[in-house]
């Protein structure tokens, strides 16, 4: 709904790539625009999840989306 503020958590996991450029960004393609995600830092640099299984690809989860009160 336009003019509404949605909240959603999000967890990275399973990290097992080389460091990336700082900072890191994270937005939602809605056919050919790119909305970035705003809120605080996703993560802090240098505060990426440990590597539990190397053959295994990182994970990215998230909450559902919610109207913020």
């Amino acid at each position: 709904m336009p003019g509404v503020a949605y909240t959603t958590d999000i967890r990275l996991s399973n990290w097992c790539l080389g460091d990336p450029d700082d900072p890191v960004s994270i937005g939602i393609v809605h056919g050919i625009e790119t909305l970035l995600v705003t809120g605080d830092s996703f993560p802090d640099e240098g505060d990426l999840p440990a590597c539990v299984h190397e053959d295994a690809d990182p994970a990215l989860s998230g909450t559902a989306w919610a109207p913020q009160p």
